[in-house]
Order: C-alpha cells, then sequence, then structure tokens
C-alpha cells in the first residue's frame, strides 16, 4: 500500500447512528417538506418536526431559482427548533449537519 494515500482524520467520520439521525433530519426538512408527506425514515422512532414544513417547502422553492447554498441552509435553520437541536450538539456534529443539507 502506498504511502502518500491519504485519510480522513478520524474524527471526520460519523457513526452509524449519527448517520441515520443527519440523513432522517435533513430528509425531513427538505425533501418530506417538499414533496408533502413523509418518506422513510431510517430511526423507526423518528418524530418528524411538521410545524415548519410550508416554510421549508418554500425555501427549498427559492433554493432551486437561486442556487445559494448558504442563504438556503441560514433559512433552513432559523427557527427554534433548530436552535434547540443544536443547544446539545458539538461544533463536529453541527458541522455535519451542515455538510449533510448541503449533499
Amino acid at each position: 500500500m502506498s504511502s502518500t494515500i491519504s485519510r480522513k482524520p478520524a474524527n471526520d467520520y460519523l457513526t452509524a447512528g449519527q448517520l441515520c439521525e443527519l440523513d432522517d433530519l435533513v430528509t425531513m426538512m427538505v425533501i418530506d417538506s417538499y414533496l408533502g408527506f413523509q418518506t422513510h425514515k431510517m430511526n423507526i422512532n423518528f418524530r418528524p418536526v411538521r410545524r415548519y414544513a410550508s416554510k421549508w417547502k418554500k425555501i427549498i422553492e427559492k433554493f432551486e431559482q437561486n442556487k445559494d447554498y448558504e442563504n438556503c441552509f441560514n433559512d433552513l435553520t432559523a427557527n427554534e427548533w433548530y436552535e434547540n437541536y443544536i443547544n446539545a450538539k458539538n461544533q463536529h456534529q453541527i458541522e455535519s449537519f451542515k455538510s449533510h443539507i448541503f449533499k
């Protein structure tokens, strides 16, 4: 094996549970709000936040026009639910959430 192969630092990786959580949340915010119904989630106990769905849908529709990722992320997360969510997360988890939305 070549010594020139680079590897990500261990703290850049997500556990399966963390990936499932991020995927379920982002799918709720982006896909479900846009489609208007709840899609399959990895966590069988997932509880969606529905009160922002119409707002999130408008934000995604705006994004389709302007393709401004940062503005879209800021708009999607400008609510009490996100503030409560990040209070229990460290910086790496917050950055992982943002990165997952961009995907």
